[in-house]
């Protein structure tokens, strides 16, 4: 942001002097403003959108970017088995590829492009095609790990719901348990009765004997 605005001083500074400059050379003066211009914005564009690394530098952060990725997923044990053994290999793959374009980079000689952007003309294509296995990776990693979270997620309201069942049921199976215990039936009551009842005390509908004995006579 802070070059597209340098850019933008410049281009109001070469608009002012054109505006000073008579005849026929101020014409070609605005052609060439405008070539420049639109060339800025599109370099810009282009930069932002579609090739945002194309210098050795951007490569390095790229590479950072990747290294954290892996770091921060490795670190919650979300990787494992045959997705950590994979992104393992492809991780140091593009590290040992990113390294190989430096050394190129080094051993290159200066130019325009170099000095003033940074652009090494000949690797851009190797770090085009570089930085595209690089977003692929990153993108395959972040959605392993969403889906994770996702099936983490599940299990945790499973879990939960599971829990709930069996607390309702337990409640209504020790409610019966509790009420035979406080009420007893008839059967239990009649034969607390019986138990109660004293020897020598004739049960409630039985015959009673009056014939007289000799002692009565």
């Amino acid at each position: 942001m802070l070059k597209f605005a340098k850019d933008v001083d410049a281009v109001e500074l070469g608009l002012s002097a054109i505006s000073q400059a008579p005849g026929q050379s101020q014409t070609w003066l605005v052609i060439v403003a405008l070539v420049i211009i639109t060339g800025s914005l599109l370099y810009h564009y282009l930069r932002r959108f579609h090739y945002p690394c194309l210098t050795i530098s951007d490569l390095d952060k790229a590479e950072a970017r990747l290294k954290e990725t892996f770091n921060n997923a490795n670190s919650t044990s979300s990787l494992c088995g045959r997705e950590l053994e994979e992104s393992t290999h492809a991780k140091l793959c593009l590290e040992e590829q990113a390294s190989e374009i430096r050394s190129k980079a080094l051993q290159g000689s200066p130019s325009l492009w170099k000095s003033h952007l940074g652009i090494v003309v000949e690797l851009v294509p190797s770090i085009i095609e570089w930085y595209t296995h690089v977003v692929e990776l990153q993108r395959d990693i972040m959605a392993y790990l969403t889906q994770i979270i996702v099936e983490r997620v599940k299990r945790s309201r499973i879990n939960a719901e599971r829990k709930m069942h069996e607390a309702t049921y337990t409640t209504v199976d020790a409610q019966p348990a509790a009420t035979g215990r406080e009420v007893a039936g008839p059967q239990e009551t009649a034969a607390l009765r019986h138990r109660n009842r004293r020897p020598d005390a004739p049960m409630f509908g039985a015959a009673v004997d009056n014939t007289p004995t000799v002692a009565d006579g």
